[in-house]
């Protein structure tokens, strides 16, 4: 069974995107599969103030929607799982900051290796409703590649920055979502970078939820 190793998510790291080496290699559309089996997690440290009501809930979901936060607030962008750009760029955002962590990963001296089932969780984590990934955009060609003889994602390392999650109670909705507010702030000053809301759906995946919509304030 997939292992998370223990997080501090109340101190949490961005990786900064930083001009790596350029794995040149076809692109291909992958089929997300339906479900993976459930990864086990470990308690996450709240800031005070901060405890959700059913915080062992999102023990696994926070990692994630932190990385998707970031990623969306750096580079302005809305939640649309119809553009390759704002895929991939979570999904670089997700795999980088939490990837390493998964045991499935391999670590080299300038990449992080993740095969695509791996790839695929955090996907499924990411965009509830995504059928495919779509072919990785020209411009992200220089942080992360697909190599098809291998099955293996190749990202360059990056540059951390320090940020703070800070996350509401999960609110449970009369179709079945649920509804979690929160923000983001600079770790140093604490800083509001944004606040935002997700709607979430429960199932037997890696993380516990898939995250259907996100809307920044």
């Amino acid at each position: 069974m997939k292992k998370l190793i223990p997080l501090l998510l109340a101190v949490c790291l961005l990786i900064t995107p930083m001009m790596g080496k350029v794995f040149a290699d076809d692109q291909v559309q992958a089929v997300i599969p339906d479900s993976f089996p459930q990864a086990d997690t470990t308690d996450i440290v709240f800031s005070a103030g901060s405890v959700p009501a059913d915080s062992a809930l999102l023990d696994g979901i926070q990692l994630p929607i932190h990385a998707l936060m970031l990623s969306m607030t750096e580079h302005e962008q809305c939640y649309d799982i119809q553009s390759p750009d704002f895929v991939w760029t979570g999904l670089y955002y997700a795999l980088s900051m939490y990837g390493e962590a998964d045991d499935r990963a391999q670590l080299t001296q300038d990449a992080l290796l993740l095969p695509s089932e791996s790839v695929y969780d955090f996907a499924r984590a990411l965009f509830a409703q995504l059928e495919k990934l779509p072919q990785i955009p020209a411009p992200l060609t220089g942080f992360i590649n697909y190599e098809t003889t291998t099955d293996i994602y190749r990202l360059s390392l990056g540059d951390f920055a320090q940020t703070q999650l800070l996350l509401g109670e999960l609110a449970p909705q009369a179709d079945g979502s649920f509804v979690l507010d929160g923000t983001l702030n600079a770790l140093e000053d604490s800083t509001p970078l944004c606040s935002f809301r997700v709607i979430l759906q429960e199932n037997d995946t890696m993380f516990g939820f898939s995250v259907v919509d996100v809307s920044l304030d």
